[in-house]
């Protein structure tokens, strides 16, 4: 099923009237399409990444308590349910580092090879930092 823009993939799960759809989007991979929704809350985002209509494993990811200031923060990933996955815990990690806020990450891929897995962060970090400029230009 192909899709015409990125809006259409929030309008189908009627989540775009609340305001709390962040983005959506969808690109091929070599897996085939994978869609993507991110939801914005005041204290965390909730990332769905499916390529089937399920939740697949849901994983909690979020920064450790900072012990000094100037300290590199960490991050630790929690699987609540779904595959105890590394590859998919990393991702999480990488994610969370992007969105610089508190994440619960749902994702559904039949095939989750690296270059897969690469391919999500980096289409989801460019819209991420195509967004934040694009906020940055519209303040000044």
């Amino acid at each position: 099923m192909e899709r015409d823009n990125e809006s259409s993939i929030a309008a189908e799960v009627n989540l775009e009237d609340h305001g709390i759809v962040k983005f959506g989007m969808h690109f091929e991979t070599e897996a085939g399409q994978v869609d993507v929704i991110c939801l914005e809350f005041s204290n965390q985002n909730m990332l769905f990444i499916t390529q089937a209509p399920l939740v697949g494993t849901l994983i909690e990811a979020f920064p450790d308590d900072l012990v000094d200031i100037g300290t590199p923060v960490t991050y630790s990933t929690k699987t609540l349910f779904g595959a105890d996955d590394v590859t998919l815990q990393l991702l999480a990690r990488r994610l969370v580092e992007v969105l610089q806020k508190r994440l619960l990450l749902a994702i559904s891929c039949q095939n989750l090879s690296m270059s897969t897995v690469r391919r999500i962060e980096t289409e989801i970090s460019r819209k991420v930092l195509d967004e934040r400029r694009e906020n940055q230009r519209s303040v000044f």
